[in-house]
């Protein structure tokens, strides 16, 4: 009896050892787990983040190359000269060779005014200093025999002298009874008819010489020095045709009112086909200088309003280059202001901004 009496407390006292023993254990693992899960790696928080992302674009490389400066300005075609025919002699009309737009050439006679009376007049004065002539020769003669003063034989000089002149004056009023072409060109404003009664003064018509043809430019002093005389050109016409021309002279005077130099070039025109006072278009052909080839699409203007291109330099970051377009054609533009060898981003540039690091995809 004092045995079971002893064995219900003896096991009670281990049951609870164990478990107090169990319980301590068995808490701290759970603890220590719960722990290890509650506390994460110090560099987990990046792994979860997102990572900065890189911008993609597309670039090519371009090298500059040698082009022609070109200057083009507008003009327009005038003729080479200009002549107003004015009559010199009062008559009548006899005859008209020519009308109004034929063309004539040197020496031809476009229109003769009655000469009848000076045909008279030129033989009588031909009779007089046949006299003249032969009254001087009389009083020489006298004159050796001591039979007459020196006078007398100055006089008779002059008398011959003057009879000379007399037929000169005639012969040049014959002279102007026709009225010739003083170059080849064509009649322009001439209405003239045979009959007709003209005075000394009258404006008979205009000749206007248009081969070769004239083409008058102003170009800007900004230019000066560059458009010399033998300056190549193109001219361009309101009828789509080019020609080839050099300049055949250049103003030392500025105009004061434009500040351009006036500039002539000369245009072919042996057929007459371009006509005077229309207007053209000027290429002029200046220095040669490097410049690179690129679209109108990737230039920008930036915050001082100049003229730029986004480009990469070796770590691929974006760098914005100021440009000066020196031409233009239908589908490109040659620009100055970048390295020989650029890497220019062709696609893309407006997602990105100076400074920026980007992944460069390059064309072919």
């Amino acid at each position: 009896m004092r045995l079971k009496n002893k064995v219900g407390p003896i096991t009670a006292i281990a049951i609870t050892g164990i478990t107090v023993i169990w319980m301590y254990a068995g808490g701290n693992g759970i603890t220590t787990a719960q722990a290890d899960v509650a506390s994460p790696p110090s560099n987990s928080g990046m792994e979860n983040s997102e990572a900065p992302k890189i911008t993609s674009v597309q670039a090519q490389t371009l090298t500059a190359e040698f082009i022609t400066n070109t200057l083009n300005l507008s003009g327009q075609t005038a003729f080479n000269t200009s002549l107003t025919l004015i009559n010199q002699l009062q008559g009548q009309v006899t005859k008209v060779n020519a009308s109004k737009g034929d063309y004539v050439k040197k020496g031809d006679i476009i229109l003769e005014i009655d000469h009848r009376t000076l045909d008279a007049q030129i033989l009588q004065a031909r009779a007089v200093i046949k006299q003249r002539t032969l009254e001087l020769d009389g009083v020489k003669r006298l004159s050796g025999q001591q039979l007459t003063s020196q006078v007398s034989v100055a006089e008779a000089e002059a008398a011959l002298s003057t009879a000379k002149a007399n037929l000169a004056a005639i012969e040049v009023d014959l002279e102007h009874a026709q009225i010739r072409a003083p170059f080849s060109g064509i009649l322009n404003n001439f209405s003239i008819k045979t009959g007709q009664q003209v005075s000394v003064g009258d404006d008979l018509g205009t000749l206007l010489d248009v081969s070769p043809l004239v083409v008058e430019v102003n170009v800007p002093q900004i230019y000066l020095g560059q458009v010399p005389v033998g300056t190549f050109a193109r001219v361009t016409l309101d009828n789509g045709e080019t020609v080839e021309s050099v300049v055949r002279y250049s103003s030392a005077q500025a105009d004061a009112a434009t500040r351009t130099l006036p500039v002539e070039l000369e245009v072919q025109n042996e057929d007459y086909s371009i006509p005077a006072g229309i207007s053209a278009h000027i290429s002029f052909e200046l220095s040669e200088t490097k410049a690179h080839s690129l679209s109108p699409a990737l230039l920008s203007v930036d915050d001082q309003g100049d003229m730029s291109v986004k480009t990469l330099n070796v770590d691929n970051q974006v760098v914005e280059n100021k440009v000066t377009i020196i031409r233009s054609d239908r589908d490109k533009v040659w620009v100055t202001g970048l390295p020989n060898n650029v890497n220019v981003i062709t696609v893309g540039q407006g997602f990105v901004s100076v400074g920026d690091t980007v992944e460069a995809h390059y064309q072919r």
